[in-house]
């Protein structure tokens, strides 16, 4: 969708910023990005900005691992690309056409601002399409160590929703944000358990094995 756009839709300005209907920009932020625009070099492709994810009116700092770095703000002629298969929105920059830089100031992200039934309507979407990818794989497909457990944990059902909650939980700190972080990373268990779930649905029908 955002290819789509940069190729498609007339841009006057020289940069474009990505921000989604569910996600706000502070008056910190704005400031920042007039800034860096203003001093960036011709060299300079794009910038990456990290989001505040909030929950409960809670800031989960540790259960959503700030800072995530999100390339959201680009110079207008480039184009995202997608390196990662296995995940749903991870888009990137061609780095070997210019300097990505960082941004220093978050946005906020408020991802139930349209309530728990479209966070979980969006990730059992989300759960099919790895699902899919999942069983896409070869022995050939070169991965990196990270990417190696997270094949791993979409493809046990047992340990792999129980892996990703106590990851969350601890492993990021979930624990420490009181309920906000507690039920996150249930939620976040919940959503590793749809994916493992439908790829077991899928390798058994590719068998004509009954699920």
């Amino acid at each position: 969708q955002r290819n789509w756009i940069l190729e498609n839709v007339p841009l006057a300005g020289d940069w474009i910023l990505f921000i989604d209907a569910d996600e706000r920009v502070p008056k910190e932020l704005a400031v920042e990005i007039g800034k860096v625009i203003d001093e960036a070099s011709k060299e300079v492709i794009g910038f990456k900005l990290a989001p505040k994810f909030i929950f409960m009116n809670q800031w989960l700092r540790r259960t959503m691992r700030f800072p995530a770095w999100h390339e959201r703000l680009i110079r207008k002629g480039q184009v995202f690309s997608k390196p990662n298969p296995l995940t749903i929105d991870d888009l990137c920059l061609d780095d070997s056409r210019g300097i990505i830089k960082k941004i220093k100031n978050p946005y906020l992200h408020y991802g139930f601002n349209n309530g728990m039934e479209r966070w979980f309507d969006k990730h059992n979407s989300y759960s099919t399409i790895i699902a899919r990818q999942m069983v896409k794989l070869t022995k050939n497909d070169v991965l990196s160590g990270a990417k190696k457990v997270e094949v791993w944990m979409n493809r046990s059902l047992l340990l792999g929703p129980l892996f990703r909650l106590f990851y969350c939980l601890f492993w990021r700190g979930g624990i420490l944000e009181g309920k906000a972080g507690i039920t996150y990373s249930f939620m976040m268990g919940f959503y590793q358990f749809m994916i493992c779930l439908k790829v077991e649905e899928l390798r058994r029908r590719e068998k004509g094995e009954p699920l």
